[in-house]
């Protein structure tokens, strides 16, 4: 009767020993899925995050390119201004001359008169 019930208890042991390592094995599994599906649901929130700023980036690139092109465009305009009023003054000075010198003859003339 003692070999039956240490075969019994054999088997019951062997069983619950294997139950034991099979659940602290399928615990490690289990955690390690949770850490995978943990870290690849950081990586899909990350390249979000990151296809989000890239496209800031390009839209914030384009429209600087643009402001930059018009800033261009406003100082080549300024600059022609500044042409046209160099030019304006010197007709200026020429007329203000051409007007003194007629002033003066007028003068002669109302003189000899």
């Amino acid at each position: 009767m003692d070999n039956i019930l240490l075969t019994i208890g054999s088997l019951l042991g062997g069983g619950t020993l294997t139950a034991v390592i099979t659940a602290l094995v399928n615990k490690k599994k289990v955690d390690a899925e949770a850490k995978n599906d943990h870290i690849n649901s950081l990586l899909t929130l990350d390249n979000r995050v990151n296809s989000k700023m890239n496209e800031r980036i390009l839209n914030l690139e384009e429209r600087m390119a643009k402001l930059e092109h018009e800033n261009y465009d406003l100082k080549e305009k300024l600059l022609e201004k500044h042409k046209e009023i160099f030019t304006l003054k010197t007709r200026l000075e020429i007329i203000e001359q051409e007007n003194s010198k007629l002033k003066s003859q007028l003068n002669g003339i109302k003189k000899r008169s």
